[in-house]
């Protein structure tokens, strides 16, 4: 007797299988689009950070060294290394942890973190308020702009009118509570 041949056959799954696999990373898809589009929400909403604290008498023991890096916005590893303190294992202990670790006193420490913060914020300015995000060291606007005196932009040879009416516009609705800005050049060209 002989056995008839036996093709090979490939098994598709099922389509309930793939419609399910296909609802399912749709789903996913847009759950992440939620979640991001959270995220991005929550971003525009938030406020700017406060100003630096540049009163060094402030700094107290029980700060740690972290908490000074933000507060007067220092690099922590500048703190560290004025205190000759390796930061691996010490980001968590207070200012009198680290003195009483060292042996030295609390206020010699507290002195020289104040000491430290003092001597870089002398050598590392802060940003004007409305000034450029990147702060003293960035780059100027693209070329054919020109800043107007309020950090907005001035297209062409308007005479800055654009930015000034630009300006006002926003001045007004901030007084209104809305945090709506003109379009660059869109106020007053015409």
């Amino acid at each position: 007797m002989a056995e008839a041949p036996q093709t090979p056959t490939t098994r598709r799954p099922p389509r309930l299988v793939v419609a399910l696999l296909v609802a399912l990373a749709v789903a996913g898809i847009a759950v992440a689009g939620v979640f991001a589009y959270r995220l991005h929400e929550r971003q525009q909403r938030r406020p700017p950070p406060p100003p630096r604290q540049t009163d060094v008498s402030l700094i107290a023991g029980w700060m740690t060294v972290p908490y000074v890096a933000r507060r007067y916005r220092v690099p922590p590893e500048e703190i560290f290394r004025a205190l000759d303190v390796p930061a691996q294992g010490n980001e968590r202990r207070s200012l009198n942890d680290l003195a009483a670790a060292h042996s030295r006193s609390p206020e010699e420490v507290v002195a020289t973190v104040q000491t430290a913060v003092r001597d870089y914020q002398a050598t590392h300015p802060a940003a004007k308020p409305g000034g450029p995000p990147g702060g003293a060291g960035s780059r100027g606007p693209p070329a054919g702009e020109k800043p107007a005196a309020n950090g907005a932009l001035s297209f062409g040879a308007t005479g800055g009118t654009s930015a000034e009416a630009a300006a006002g516009a926003r001045d007004e609705r901030s007084s209104q509570g809305s945090s709506w800005r003109a379009p660059l050049g869109a106020a007053g060209d015409g």
